[in-house]
């Protein structure tokens, strides 16, 4: 399968700084700069995905998928925040009457304004058991290793790993699917400063109408306790991150759909300088097969 889409976004914090321009550090004042205070933007965005699914042959057992994914933001005005990511990603999967077990090794290249940003070399392992048509668990692990090139960049390198508990619960047979998240992340980075660890919790709500019209809405909480002080600050940092995502998308034409999405994101922060909200507005049209 494949899908593209192209999308306008309007976005009130493409560099998720915060709202006032002078803060209280450690021996005065700091007073941020244009590009490090809050600021909004217009952007194109460009997505696209696809795999290709191997299936051995028996109705259960053994299949391999192979599957990429692009995502490119450009910014009308504020260039140097330009985002792109490209993700590869291939592995066995084993497919049982009640049962789904997935093993993808995955590659992930990143780049921020003009420049290469980060690598990442990540595995994904997955299990999902049904109790029953209207009900399943499924649990995750991952695992990743993310290499940044720039010199100035390497306190960032990182080994985080995720563990994650998803209750699906699927009701009026099948056409309404709920989901709970429980889960646990922990971030090392090469500078403590930039390691942390703290549990996730998520609710999400999916249906699809008889007009081929998707409602896709959840919400995250996280909260991240950092391993030691940031730079102008003389306490722990500690963030509380809320986040907010709403998709309304629409059929047409049997390959064609276009979709309306929002999301709102709120990360408090004992550190005023690391505490910002973000909305974004997009209006998309793209294809599937």
């Amino acid at each position: 399968n494949l899908r593209v889409s192209q999308a306008f976004m309007r976005d009130n914090n493409i560099n998720a700084g915060p709202d006032q321009r002078e803060l209280a550090v450690i021996g005065g004042t700091l007073t941020l700069d244009d590009t490090s205070v809050k600021q909004d933007d217009e952007a194109w965005v460009t997505s696209a995905a696809g795999n290709v699914l191997y299936d051995a042959g028996e109705r259960n057992g053994f299949m391999w998928n192979t599957g990429t994914s692009f995502y490119n933001r450009s910014y009308f005005d504020f260039s140097r925040f330009n985002y792109l990511v490209w993700n590869v990603e291939t592995g066995p999967w084993w497919v049982d009457r009640r049962d789904i077990l997935k093993a993808p090794l995955g590659y992930t290249k990143r780049d921020y304004g003009s420049d290469r940003l980060s690598y990442t070399v990540h595995v994904d392992p997955s299990y999902e058991h049904f109790f029953s048509r209207n009900v399943s668990l499924r649990g995750l692990c991952s695992l990743s290793k993310e290499t940044y090139y720039q010199t100035p960049h390497f306190a960032l390198d990182n080994i985080n790993r995720r563990y994650e508990l998803n209750a699906n619960l699927f009701l009026a047979n099948r056409r309404h699917m709920i989901t709970g998240t429980i889960g646990y992340e922990n971030h090392s980075a090469d500078a403590a400063r930039y390691s942390y660890d703290g549990p996730v919790l998520g609710l999400s709500y999916f249906t699809r109408f008889p007009t081929m019209t998707e409602l896709f809405i959840s919400y995250q909480w996280a909260r991240r306790d950092y391993d030691d002080r940031p730079l102008l600050y003389d306490l722990l940092r500690e963030d509380k991150r809320h986040s907010v995502t709403a998709v309304l998308s629409q059929d047409f034409m049997k390959i064609f759909f276009g979709a309306f999405s929002f999301t709102y994101e709120n990360n408090n922060s004992n550190a005023r300088l690391y505490e910002f909200d973000r909305t974004t507005y997009s209006l998309s049209v793209g294809c599937r097969f």
